[in-house]
């Protein structure tokens, strides 16, 4: 080979892969993405008193003006802040997530 003045190139060999195993086998995983339509906190639990949005069964929206009253582990018990009534059933959270700021300007 003549000399050009670089070194050759070593790529790393791919990895082996076992007869009949999948088309994916050897190849890593993607890192998980944050999730938009599930709970915004770290520790994934959300505090009594945070306020909360929850998605619509019918129109997948997420509606404000809920507050956590209560984290038990059947889900959370939401609260009205309107007119601080107690709502009857539980949620799962993965309909409840902490309220996001809206993205208007003057706020």
């Amino acid at each position: 080979m003549p000399d050009t003045g670089h070194e050759p190139t070593s790529h790393p060999a791919p990895p082996q892969v076992a007869p009949g195993a999948p088309a994916d086998a050897g190849v890593p995983a993607a890192p998980p993405q944050a999730s938009q339509s599930g709970p915004s906190t770290e520790t994934g639990a959300l505090a009594p008193g945070t306020r909360v949005e929850v998605r619509e069964r019918f129109a997948g929206k997420w509606a404000r003006g809920f507050e956590i009253a209560e984290v038990d582990s059947d889900g959370y018990r939401l609260r009205r802040i309107a007119d601080g009534s107690l709502l009857p059933t539980r949620f799962a959270p993965d309909v409840v997530r902490k309220e996001r700021k809206r993205g208007t300007w003057w706020y």
